[in-house]
C-alpha cells in the first residue's frame, strides 16, 4: 500500500475513534466523506474483481496448454497442422519472421509476457475458426482479455506487415499484367478485375441502430474487393455499412472515388486485336447489376426481355466476374471465421477482415508460382510516389453517360463477332433461354436434338457439380432445399409459456414450408382430427359476450388460421384493433386427475398430407373473438406503449 493511502486510511482511523470518545454532535458531511473514501480506498487497494495476476488454471501454461503440447505434435503432421491454422508449419515460420519483432513483449516481475510464435497461433486460431474468446483462452491457458488484445495486435501486424508485399498500391504495368491475365484465362480483354462486395455477419454494435442492418435481416460490415484473373485480391475496402448496397459502398470508398477522377492510373485506352472496327477501348472493371455503368466499369445488361446477342455479353461478363465469387468463396473456407457471427467490436472486426485479405494473397501467391505484383520497369521507380488511397465523400448518382453505355455496346458486339468463343454457344440455352427452334434454326440441327441435348448437358452438369458445390444427403435431390439456399431438416416444435418444448417433431424436408410442416408432422394430422385432448371449449371471465372459446394454438403468418390454431391478421394495412391482438398467455391448463385414469392413447404416429390451408368460417370468426377480447375485456395497460 502507498504512502498517501496509508496516510488517508490513518485520518479516517483518527476521525472515528474522535467520534467514539467524543460527546460532541457527529458532523453529518465529515462523515460522509470519510466513507465515500473508505468506499474509494477499497476499490483502489485491489484490482475489482482481479484476485490474481495470473489465474492458477493459466500459471499451468507450459504444462497443460495446447500451445506447448497439441501444436508441437501438430508440426510432425503436416496435413492436420493445416487443418488447425489453415497453413503449413513452413509458412507459419515464415510469417512469424515478418511479425516476429512486432509481436514481442517485455516480461515483468509480475508475469512472464507471452512469446511472439504463441501470440501468432492464438490469432490465428480465431481466424482460422471464429471460436469465441474464452473457448481459445481454456485452449491456450490464457486470460480471454488477453485473447482479445493478441487477436487485436496480431491482425493489425499482419496487416501493416504484408499489406505492401502482398497487396500494394497496382501502377499501370500491374494493370497491364492483369488485363492480359483476364485474356488469356477467362477470354475477356482490357479486363483489369472484377469487383464486388461481401457482407461480414457481426453482431449489431451497441447503440448502432440500423446502420450496419442489412438487405439479409443480419448485421454486416462490407467487404469491397477487387480480384484479378489469379484470384488474388488487389484492392480491398472494409468498413462500410450493411445497409449500404454494392453501389454505395463504391461511391463512399477510396476506390471509388479514385475511379471517377481517373487517379487509378489504368493503361491508356488500346484497340483490340482483331476488332479494330470498335475503335479505343478503355481498360475496365466487371461488377454485377448492383454496380452503376460507368466508363470504367461494365455491368450486365438489366432485364430479362433481352436480344440474344446481349444474353451472350452477360455471360461471357460473368464468367469473368465469378473470379471476385471464387475468391470470396476461397477466402471464407480457409478463414472459418467468415461462417459465424463475429462477435467483436466493428474496429477489430475491420482489422481481422483484412488481415485474412492479405495472408489470402500470401498464401496463394505460393500455389500460383509468381509473386502477387509485377515487376515494375527502372523508369517507374523514378517517378514521383502517387498519394495512398484515401477515404472518400459520396460520388454522385449512378447514372449512366452515353459513352458507357456506347461502350457496353462495344463489348456485346465484340463478343458476338471478333472476341466469340466455340464453347460459348454450348451453353446458349442456359445463356440465354431461347426456344429450342430457335436454337435449332441457329445451329441447324432438329429442335427435338436440342431438347435432348439440353436435357443431357443440364444432367451431367448437375452430377459434376452437385458434390462439390451444393454438398447434401446422396441422391436427395433439392428435398432439403430451403429458400435460405442451403440445406436443412425441419425442427417443428410447441413450446410453452416457460420456453419448455411440449411437442416437436423433426425430420420435415428443407423445401417445406412451416405450413408444409404442420401438414405432415403427426401432430398436424392430431391437431386437425382433434385426437390431442384439448380441453372443452370454455367461456373466458369478463367476457361472457363471447361466449364458448376453444383452446388455441399460437403460430405465424406462415402458419394456417384452424379452429385450434391462430394466426396474425395478414398485410399491413390493418385496423389499430387487429394490430393489437397479441399472444402472450399463460402455459395450457394442467391435465386433470381424471385424466390419469383414462386408458392410454396411441403414440402420435406419420401423417399423410393434410388437406389445404383455407381457412373455415369458424376460425375466423374464432380470431375476431379473441380480436374483440384483447382490445376489451383483456386489454392490458402496457398493450397501449408498443401499438
Amino acid at each position: 500500500m502507498s504512502l498517501m493511502l496509508a496516510s488517508q486510511l490513518l485520518l479516517i482511523l483518527e476521525y472515528f475513534l474522535d467520534i467514539c470518545t467524543s460527546t460532541m454532535p457527529v458532523n453529518r458531511r465529515r462523515t460522509l466523506a470519510c466513507i465515500l473514501l473508505l468506499e474509494r480506498l477499497r476499490g483502489d487497494g485491489g484490482r475489482r474483481g482481479s484476485r490474481f495476476w495470473v489465474h492458477p488454471l493459466n500459471q499451468q501454461r507450459r504444462q497443460q496448454g495446447n500451445f506447448h503440447h497439441l501444436v508441437v505434435e501438430l508440426r510432425l503432421d503436416s496435413q492436420r497442422h493445416h487443418q488447425y491454422f489453415r497453413m503449413s508449419a513452413e509458412q507459419m515460420d515464415e510469417l512469424l519472421s515478418l511479425l516476429g519483432p512486432e509481436l514481442t513483449r517485455q516480461s515483468t516481475n509480475y508475469r512472464a509476457a507471452i512469446e511472439p510464435k504463441q501470440r501468432l497461433a492464438v490469432a490465428l486460431r480465431y481466424l482460422a475458426t471464429g471460436d469465441s474468446y474464452r473457448t481459445i483462452a481454456f485452449s491456450y491457458r490464457v486470460g480471454h482479455i488477453t485473447v482479445a488484445v493478441i487477436v487485436r495486435e496480431v491482425a493489425g501486424a499482419i496487416w501493416t506487415a504484408l499489406v505492401e508485399e502482398t497487396m500494394p498500391v497496382p501502377q499501370a504495368e500491374d494493370w497491364r499484367a492483369i488485363a492480359a491475365e483476364f485474356q488469356e484465362r477467362w477470354n475477356f480483354p482490357n479486363c483489369v478485375g472484377a469487383i464486388d462486395g461481401k457482407h461480414v455477419v457481426i453482431q449489431a454494435p451497441a447503440n448502432s441502430g440500423s446502420l450496419y442492418f442489412n438487405y439479409k435481416s443480419s448485421h454486416s460490415l462490407v467487404l469491397l474487393a477487387v480480384v484479378d484473373a489469379q484470384y488474388l485480391f488487389r484492392v480491398v475496402d472494409v468498413g462500410g455499412f450493411g445497409r449500404s448496397s454494392d453501389s454505395g459502398s463504391l461511391r463512399n470508398s477510396a476506390f471509388g472515388e479514385s475511379l471517377r477522377d481517373g487517379s487509378l492510373q489504368l493503361p491508356p485506352d488500346t484497340v483490340i486485336p482483331g476488332a479494330e472496327r470498335l475503335g479505343l477501348l478503355p481498360h475496365v472493371f466487371v461488377g454485377d447489376e448492383a454496380f452503376p455503368l460507368l466508363d470504367n466499369l461494365l455491368r450486365p445488361f438489366p432485364g430479362r426481355q433481352i436480344t440474344r446477342e446481349r444474353r451472350m455479353y452477360n455471360y461471357r461478363l460473368s464468367r469473368a466476374r465469378l473470379v471476385v465469387e471464387c475468391a470470396f468463396g476461397i477466402l471464407s473456407s480457409r478463414w472459418r471465421m467468415f461462417r459465424r457471427v463475429i462477435t467483436t467490436s466493428p474496429e477489430v472486426t475491420e482489422l481481422c477482415v483484412k488481415a485474412t485479405c492479405v495472408l489470402h494473397n500470401f498464401l496463394r501467391r505460393k500455389t500460383i508460382g509468381r509473386k502477387s505484383r509485377t515487376p515494375v520497369e527502372e523508369s517507374m521507380d523514378e517517378a514521383p510516389d502517387t498519394p495512398t488511397l484515401c477515404d472518400a465523400p459520396r460520388m454522385g448518382s449512378n447514372n449512366a453517360t452515353r459513352r458507357s453505355l456506347q461502350l457496353r455496346e462495344n463489348f456485346c458486339s465484340y463478343f458476338n463477332e471478333e472476341g466469340a468463343v466455340p464453347w460459348q454457344h454450348n451453353v446458349v440455352y442456359l445463356a440465354t433461354g431461347d426456344s429450342y427452334r430457335t436454337i435449332a434454326f441457329s445451329y441447324r440441327v432438329g429442335h427435338i436434338t436440342v431438347a435432348v441435348i439440353v436435357r443431357e448437358v443440364a444432367g451431367a452438369i448437375w452430377t459434376a457439380l452437385v458434390e462439390e458445390t451444393m454438398p447434401a444427403p446422396a441422391n436427395s435431390g433439392s428435398l432439403y432445399f430451403n429458400y435460405k439456399s442451403s440445406h436443412s431438416l425441419v425442427l417443428l416444435a410447441v413450446v410453452d409459456a416457460q420456453y419448455l418444448f411440449r411437442v416437436v417433431d423433426v425430420g420435415g424436408f428443407g423445401r417445406s414450408s412451416d405450413s408444409g410442416s404442420l401438414r405432415n408432422s403427426a401432430f398436424g394430422e392430431s391437431l386437425r382430427d382433434g385426437s390431442l385432448q384439448l380441453p372443452p371449449d370454455t367461456v373466458i371471465p369478463g367476457a361472457e359476450r363471447l361466449g364458448l372459446l376453444s383452446h388455441v394454438f399460437v403460430g405465424d403468418e406462415a402458419f394456417p388460421l384452424l379452429d385450434n390454431l391462430l394466426r396474425p391478421f395478414p398485410g399491413r394495412q390493418i385496423t389499430r384493433e387487429r394490430r393489437m391482438k397479441t399472444i402472450g398467455r399463460k402455459s395450457r391448463t394442467p391435465v386433470e386427475e381424471s385424466m390419469d385414469e383414462a386408458p392410454d392413447t396411441p403414440t402420435l404416429c406419420d401423417a399423410p398430407r393434410m388437406g389445404s390451408n383455407n381457412a373455415t368460417a369458424r376460425s375466423l370468426q374464432l380470431r375476431e373473438n379473441f380480436c374483440s377480447y384483447f382490445n376489451e375485456e383483456g386489454a392490458v395497460p402496457w398493450q397501449h406503449n408498443v401499438v
